[in-house]
């Protein structure tokens, strides 16, 4: 009888081992499969990085410019900094998102592309005000669209915010 307690003990407990094994398993198999993907987006994504600047060139009240292109057919605000940029590939499309730091207030640069976008063949279709911050969407004639979002920001002194979208 001690036997067969101690065999049932064994077996629930080898039971257990097995379907504790089993989770782990596929857990280990999904980590893998999320890592894969990880690795995919890493190989279609290009992210700018700080442009290096002479040796006691920095000042934290200053932007720092990162790598990466401007859109194409896109003005920009004079003394525009580009300080983040991010270019996807997947499935045959393309994204970009860019951010800039722009030496003006946000009415002065909502104006200035109220303008220079038509100027540049892009179609203002929506623009909303909320506060301190405006959002712009346009379209050129091909059909690619824009998005603006600009908004008040004191990460840098004298400086505001644009992050420019397009999908294409």
């Amino acid at each position: 009888m001690v036997k067969k307690k101690r065999l049932i003990i064994f077996a629930s407990i080898l039971s257990m081992l097995v379907l504790l094994a089993c989770g782990l398993l596929d857990t280990a198999r999904d980590v893998l499969d999320v890592a894969g993907e990880i690795r995919d987006l890493q190989e279609n994504v290009e992210i700018g990085e700080v442009v290096d600047q002479p040796r006691g060139s920095q000042d934290n009240n200053k932007p720092r410019e990162v790598s990466g292109k401007d859109i194409e057919d896109f003005p920009l605000y004079p003394g525009s900094v580009r300080t983040w940029y991010m270019h996807l590939t997947q499935d045959n499309r393309n994204s970009t998102q860019v951010v800039y730091a722009v030496p003006a207030d946000v009415e002065e640069i909502f104006e200035f592309y109220e303008e220079e976008l038509e100027k540049h063949g892009w179609k203002i279709e929506a623009t909303v005000h909320m506060e301190e911050t405006r959002f712009v969407e346009a379209k050129d004639d091909e059909g690619q669209r824009i998005n603006l979002i600009i908004a008040e920001d004191g990460q840098y002194e004298g400086y505001n915010t644009m992050s420019v979208g397009v999908d294409f």
